[in-house]
């Protein structure tokens, strides 16, 4: 159940607020515990890096014995750093860290902090936050609710043909019909050979055909 799971997480933090208050004879604490594990992990990497000065306010870092070299850029009185980090997610990052410790200035470090990872933001936001499960007799039902009704006419209905494209396909294909058939008579008739001329006949005259055989 969602609600019950939001109002677990809603008390666990409540009981994280408490334990950040201030009680005598300890030190407050000053970052959420989220924040302070960031910042001890953070603080442990920037011990891997090589820090040179500009000037008072400006150094650079890059990773110890890294091949290529990375060079990162800090500025302490803007409190940035080249990387992005202190930008986007509010914290310093571990090249910030490690010229502020160069620098002497680990003061520094809890100023650039937002104020969301702080522990006097995290109380008072937590601190008597709760909520509860609605009970059966909570809920009621609202009356101007009406169901779900599903609406009339949303079958899909076929797109009627049409006559006139149906008729002017069916011309276009008697058309090439014809027209192909026309293109294989005239091929055929190319093929076929030409048919022999017929010998003409000769006539002869009866009277000179007897005087020739007399002559013989």
């Amino acid at each position: 159940m969602f609600l019950a799971f939001l109002m677990d997480g809603i008390y666990k933090r409540s009981q994280s607020a408490s334990k950040l208050l201030a009680v005598e004879g300890q030190r407050p604490a000053v970052l959420t515990p989220g924040a302070d594990a960031v910042y001890r992990q953070e603080r442990q990497a920037a011990a891997e890096y090589t820090i040179r000065r500009c000037d008072e306010q400006v150094a650079f870092a890059w990773l110890t014995g890294a091949r290529p070299k990375i060079t990162y850029r800090m500025d302490l009185a803007l409190r940035t750093c080249t990387c992005g980090q202190m930008f986007q997610l509010g914290w310093p990052c571990r090249h910030f860290i490690a010229a502020s410790m160069h620098f002497a200035n680990e003061a520094v470090l809890l100023d650039s902090f937002d104020p969301i990872y702080t522990a006097t933001a995290y109380v008072e936001v937590h601190r008597n936050l709760r909520i509860e499960i609605p009970v059966a007799g909570d809920l009621h039902k609202d009356q101007s609710l009406l169901p779900a009704v599903r609406s009339r006419n949303t079958k899909y209905k076929k797109r009627p043909r049409s006559t006139g494209g149906n008729s002017g396909t069916a011309i276009e294909t008697s058309t090439t019909i014809t027209n192909t058939v026309s293109t294989a008579l005239s091929i055929s008739n190319e093929d076929t050979p030409a048919p022999l001329a017929k010998t003409p006949r000769l006539e002869f005259d009866a009277d000179i055909v007897n005087s020739l055989g007399e002559v013989v």
